[in-house]
């Protein structure tokens, strides 16, 4: 709403709304999902760029690098049949998109067994895995638990979808423009 201190993520950017319209008609806020365009102070057009998130002062969201998530392996492909560490693929989340590393794998449970394996060196398709990503860049995520739209995020390479996950767990180094 207008007069709201805001602050752009990852850049850590601050900025102050004008004024908030719907639909090129003035409003005095704006509800969550609403398409808005906004009028801002101390921050110009070319300094935003898609996946940034605008987000309050006081909370902002974590800029991270890296995180432990939970995936379904739902394709792999011919060329490449299992998940490992340093598997590469680009993360999709919320409208952002980052190539990515797989760092490593802590669990699978394949869907046809239900049975859990701690510490697997590979991982097949039709599994949930537990791993740890690392981004190319600094990106602004959260968790699922705290933010569900900002917790989910799928995985593809090669413009095929491989897997689709949640965020559990952000690095206890998360930046945020407050720290």
């Amino acid at each position: 709403k207008p007069g709201m201190k805001c602050i752009v993520m990852p850049t850590g950017q601050k900025c102050t709304v004008v004024a908030t319209y719907i639909n090129d008609e003035e409003y005095t806020h704006a509800g969550p999902g609403e398409n808005v365009t906004l009028k801002m102070n101390g921050i110009s057009d070319e300094e935003l760029k898609k996946g940034y998130v605008l987000c309050s002062q006081v909370n902002p969201i974590p800029v991270i690098t890296k995180f432990k998530g939970v995936i379904h392996l739902i394709e792999l492909g011919a060329d490449r049949p299992v998940m490992t560490s340093g598997y590469a693929a680009v993360m999709h989340a919320h409208v952002c998109s980052e190539e990515c590393e797989i760092l490593k794998l802590y669990d699978t449970m394949p869907l046809a067994t239900k049975k859990k394996e701690k510490e697997p060196k590979f991982a097949r398709e039709n599994s949930v895995v537990t791993v740890s990503i690392k981004l190319a860049r600094p990106t602004a995520l959260d968790t699922f638990a705290s933010a569900p739209q900002l917790g989910r995020f799928t995985l593809r390479v090669d413009g095929r979808t491989i897997a689709i996950g949640k965020i559990m767990e952000l690095p206890k180094s998360a930046t945020s423009a407050s720290n």
